[in-house]
């Protein structure tokens, strides 16, 4: 492409409103624009850059024997009649895939499936500074593996996960591999603090995992004897913190009580935890079969026959009681009374009350046991590029999905989903390759391999072989950018060094003179002449 048919505008310096360094150079280099806040738009250069990194990951699912699919971007109301039905945009395509399984995968030698598609996307997680990184709307390439059991769902994901660490390791692209639940399903990070995604690591063991994925070990347990319950006073000590000092001891003395209500079963649940803790609502909701729940009213906690403020499960039947096990561990905690304004000192699990499910709703932070090691843990955080989960048919609320196995018997199907940020992907590789002069692209995903400068076009041997190495370079099957505006020396090299290309190439008097071409490679070096029969050898690694 030649730069004086391109649409294509660099900019000394970047808009107000991004933050990041390599957002403001895609900016910069005319790769991309922001036409309202937190979207973007990928001018010409930049969307080659883009479309670049989509084949490589599409290569890779390719190897791995998956097929291209598309799938609807909006689900369709549920039912077409009454008022106010809505299509659902940006919802993630694994609807459509399940319904495509369910209505065209009868047999077990059907299986194992694996499609691809590219899916636009809404993001809950918005950042008008984070440029790319931030976007509101994005693309994904997603991956959906159709397998006979969980076992080959396994093996699947873990090749794909290899596959995949090995393409990021190739493009030099650092990602924090974070347990993301049960089954091995995972998140894959850049580490940044801006990052909208908290995680957890142990430098020790090297464990990583998003807090609703990491569980710390439970304490170990309190052997003191089990005193009688005693009543006691407490006005207006309807918090931990207002409670532990009113009794002048620790709030991992108390017992922090939360009622939730289960909205399509109408059915109330106790969570409880130690009062020097916080519950993760993420492993509540794990907990309780991702049904949708909601904090109980003031009404409800009355009709349960609690007490706002003064709430604990002794005493009540009207709910369901889920206890983490700090609780379990400990011995005469401070609960409330269920009424106002009094609390019981000396509460104990099983003697007192009668606990449901133990479970894990511990909000973990920094400084927790490692799950793995038992060393502390640190948070970090990073922009999620990346994710990985399975779950069975029934599971996924699809019964239906199934399929006829070697006795004839119908099985669940299980459904592998690996999805990847294209455009959160391209924007993490701005960051990571660059300097204080512009970009510094890895080859397979380069707006252009080659940035060809001509300097004097007005001198003819400086034109005809400017010409020359152009048409050369491109039947070689390299992306050439041909700059052949009329501008200073200063101001093209500058572009240059912005825009990233891995290999610019100058055809100037000094250059011919000296016997050749002048070549630099973005990633460090000095200038080298060198003649134009060695241009094979020289390009030989943009090609491979």
């Amino acid at each position: 492409m030649r730069a004086t048919k391109l649409f294509w505008n660099t900019l000394r310096q970047a808009p107000a409103g991004v933050d990041l360094p390599g957002q403001q150079l895609l900016l910069r280099a005319g790769l991309m624009r922001s036409p309202a806040p937190s979207v973007w738009t990928l001018l010409p250069l930049g969307q080659q850059g883009w479309e670049r990194l989509l084949a490589c990951t599409v290569q890779v699912a390719r190897d791995a024997g998956a097929q291209p699919v598309s799938f609807p971007w909006a689900r369709p109301p549920e039912s077409e009649s009454g008022r106010g039905a809505r299509w659902r945009f940006g919802e993630p395509a694994g609807w459509a895939a399940w319904d495509t399984a369910a209505r065209e995968l009868r047999s077990y030698r059907q299986l194992p499936q694996l499609w691809y598609a590219v899916q636009p996307h809404m993001s809950a997680h918005a950042n008008t500074r984070a440029g790319l990184l931030g976007g509101a709307l994005g693309r994904r390439l997603e991956l959906f593996g159709l397998y006979p059991t969980l076992k080959e769902a396994q093996a699947g994901q873990q090749a794909l996960t290899a596959a995949y660490s090995g393409l990021w390791n190739r493009l030099e692209l650092p990602l924090v591999a974070a347990a993301a639940g049960p089954r091995e399903a995972a998140a894959w990070l850049w580490e940044h603090p801006d990052g909208e995604t908290a995680f957890f690591r142990c430098a020790h063991c090297g464990y990583a995992g998003l807090p609703a994925a990491t569980e710390v070990p439970p304490p170990s347990q309190d052997t003191a004897p089990m005193l009688p319950m005693e009543e006691v006073e407490t006005p207006d000590c309807t918090t931990i913190a207002g409670l532990a000092d009113f009794l002048g001891i620790s709030p991992a003395q108390t017992m922090k009580v939360v009622f939730y209500t289960l909205e399509q079963e109408n059915q109330v649940i106790c969570a409880v935890i130690r009062g020097d803790l916080n519950i993760d609502e993420q492993k509540l909701a794990r907990a309780v079969g991702n049904k949708p729940f909601r904090p109980s009213t003031d009404s409800e906690v009355r009709w349960i026959g609690s007490v706002p403020g003064y709430g604990s499960p002794i005493g009540l039947t009207r709910v369901q009681v889920l206890a983490d096990p700090s609780v379990i561990s400990a011995r005469n905690l401070v609960a409330g009374a269920n009424k106002e304004p009094f609390h019981i000192r000396n509460v104990n699990v099983g003697r007192d009350f009668f606990v449901h499910q133990v479970v894990d709703l511990r909000a973990v932070r920094a400084g927790d046991p490692c799950p793995g090691c038992g060393e502390p843990l640190a948070e970090g955080y990073g922009f999620a590029l990346g994710e990985s989960m399975m779950h069975t048919a029934d599971e996924a609320g699809i019964p239906e999905a199934r399929y006829l196995d070697q006795a004839g018997q119908p099985q669940p199907l299980v459904m592998l989903n690996m999805v990847w940020d294209l455009d959160r992907a391209w924007g993490a590789l701005a960051e990571v390759h660059r300097d204080e002069n512009g970009l510094r692209w890895p080859a397979p995903v380069a707006p252009v391999h080659v940035h060809l400068v001509a300097i004097k076009l007005d001198v003819p041997e400086v034109a005809q072989t400017a010409e020359r190495l152009y048409e050369r370079l491109q039947a070689a099957g390299l992306c050439v950018l041909y700059d052949d505006r009329d501008e200073r020396p200063g101001v093209a090299f500058k572009d240059a060094d912005l825009l990233g290309a891995p290999l610019r190439l100058t055809v100037s008097p000094r250059a011919l003179e000296a016997g050749g071409i002048e070549a630099k490679w973005r990633t460090g070096g000095e200038p080298q002449v060198v003649p134009e029969d060695a241009l094979a050898s020289l390009v030989a690694p943009l090609l491979s």
